[in-house]
């Protein structure tokens, strides 16, 4: 039954060698960061469960499969530059509010750690990992 439903929360297809190395330099810098600064482990779990419910069940509400659909749909540059236009709007209020340092670590650390093991989950899940990129059909 577990398995069934965690099953939903991964993509059709198999991994593949980028998301490998997606997950290893993820893991890599979530080291590097925890062993460089201290970090605020309440914003840690916070991080850690955002990204997992996002990717997991919220991905697959009605309103993620629309966001999915949008985001697919504006191509890789507007993917781009949605994408550094959110880390732009981030450094800015986090200068404007002066958000604690340990905090936003934190919260990173948690996302960081979420994604590797959203990975280790699909590639243990999928049993294999197919070529190096992921051919839409």
């Amino acid at each position: 039954m577990v398995r069934e439903r965690v099953a939903r929360w991964l993509p059709a297809q198999s991994p593949t060698w980028l998301d490998v190395v997606i997950g290893v330099s993820t893991a890599l810098s979530l080291v590097g960061n925890v062993v460089a600064a201290p970090f605020s482990r309440g914003w840690f779990v916070v991080g850690f469960v955002a990204f997992v419910v996002a990717a997991g069940p919220g991905a697959n509400s009605a309103f993620g499969a629309r966001v999915g659909r949008w985001f697919q749909g504006i191509g890789k540059r507007g993917r781009g530059a949605s994408i550094l236009a959110f880390a732009a709007a981030v450094g800015l209020v986090r200068t404007a509010v002066d958000v604690p340092s340990e905090s936003v670590l934190g919260f990173v650390n948690g996302i960081f750690l979420g994604i590797v093991v959203s990975l280790v989950v699909f590639v243990a899940s999928a049993g294999e990992i197919d070529g190096w990129i992921r051919h839409r059909s």
